[in-house]
């Protein structure tokens, strides 16, 4: 069965997920072909963005997609994509822990998995509240509520047989997931987030950590190595192999080839938004100097509904963002300035690197230059690492 290599470096990029259906298959197809190896799709009822910035006079984007968060249901469109390409892994950037129970969770793994013949990676994480408080889940609680849904996620991946269980927030009586796994080897399944109780979950349940960059370890790449130690360690603890543990990475990116245009982004309130928003905590801005006009308190994983958020709110709380919080929340430039970041996360452990490039929500026309440029980046990186060249499949 193909399924991704965990110990090969391997890099990827987001796809299109917005209607219409023909456009999805063409952007996967093109990504493939362009020698990717992972294509990724996220998972939003709303975006990390206020919906109000997504118009023609900050976004050209939204001259073709009107609404922002008018995306397909992700599992769906795995699926549909896995059926139109033939080499790529097809990555879920991610899936929260709240909206849907661990056998549904299981079954929508499994089905996904023969859908794209054994090359899906899922992802699941404990979720933001604009995903889950204003649709009527309880927010509460998330990271307990993420590891012992992995638990029982792991139990219907390996097994057809009824399971029993008695946890916290799930109680099962002889509660079965009959649908195989694809060639009988369960799917490739990450955890993301970088808590204690997530990292144990991981080490016990998971095959492997994604961490979005460079904010969800604060810029700082020497975390990567030191959460994904903490990770294996629990693998060792419970008996299995640590080294069966990888290391996914989502880098926020702004790259394109020409600095200039890449320096008048980084003044863009969508971008300034992302500096809102591109920590765990506003306390991490105190790491660079400065104080979130939100507080340290501040998480979008904890409030915000970004759908109504009135757009004079939105620009005002950009006004107050730094330019160098917004360079800090981000890689950002051409690819030489970028690949020495991305080699630093390798160094640290990284393998799996899902490249975000912030550049077509801007500039449509400069779209194709800026995936060029993320080829650019993932063949330098490459080239840094001779050692790791290895098939990103394993049959």
């Amino acid at each position: 069965m193909p399924r991704l290599n965990p110990e090969a470096l391997t890099f990827g990029t987001f796809t299109s997920s917005y209607p219409p259906a023909e456009q999805v298959i063409q952007s996967a197809q093109a990504l493939e072909a362009a020698g990717f190896d992972h294509v990724w799709a996220g998972d939003q009822l709303q975006f990390q963005h206020p919906h109000s910035l997504w118009t023609p006079e900050f976004c050209d984007g939204a001259r073709v997609n009107p609404k922002l968060a008018a995306k397909f249901a992700l599992h769906p469109l795995m699926s549909v994509l896995g059926q139109h390409t033939r080499r790529v892994c097809i990555g879920e950037g991610v899936l929260d822990a709240i909206r849907r129970g661990p056998a549904i969770l299981a079954q929508e793994f499994l089905t996904t998995q023969h859908f794209t013949q054994g090359r899906a990676i899922f992802v699941l994480a404990a979720g933001e509240w604009k995903n889950i408080g204003p649709y009527g889940y309880d927010h509460r609680l998330r990271d307990s509520r993420l590891c012992e849904t992995a638990r029982i996620v792991r139990m219907f991946l390996e097994t057809q047989e009824p399971i029993s269980y008695e946890g916290r927030f799930w109680k099962l009586s002889d509660a079965v997931v009959e649908l195989p796994p694809y060639d009988g080897i369960p799917p490739t399944f990450w955890l993301a987030g970088g808590g204690p109780k997530v990292l144990e979950a991981i080490g016990r349940y998971a095959d492997g950590w994604l961490v979005y960059t460079p904010g969800g370890v604060v810029g700082r790449p020497e975390r990567i190595a030191e959460k994904l130690a903490v990770a294996r360690g629990h693998a060792e603890a419970v008996g299995r192999d640590p080294r069966s543990i990888t290391c996914g990475t989502l880098p926020l990116l702004l790259c394109h080839p020409d600095r200039e245009r890449v320096e008048r982004w980084l003044d863009h309130p969508f971008m300034q938004w992302h500096a809102l928003t591109g920590f765990p905590f506003g306390k991490a801005w105190r790491e660079f100097g400065f104080a979130h006009p939100l507080g340290d308190e501040h998480s979008i994983t904890l409030s915000g509904n970004m759908a109504t958020m009135p757009l004079a709110d939105v620009l005002a709380l950009c006004r107050q963002v730094p330019r160098a919080m917004v360079q800090n929340a981000l890689y950002w430039g051409t690819p030489d300035d970028v690949v020495p970041r991305l080699i630093a996360e390798v160094e640290a452990g990284a393998r799996h690197l899902a490249l975000c490039n912030y550049v077509g929500f801007l500039s449509r026309a400069d779209a194709p230059a800026a995936t060029q440029a993320l080829l650019e980046v993932a063949r330098r990186v490459r080239a840094h690492f001779p050692e790791l060249a290895q098939p990103a499949l394993l049959d």
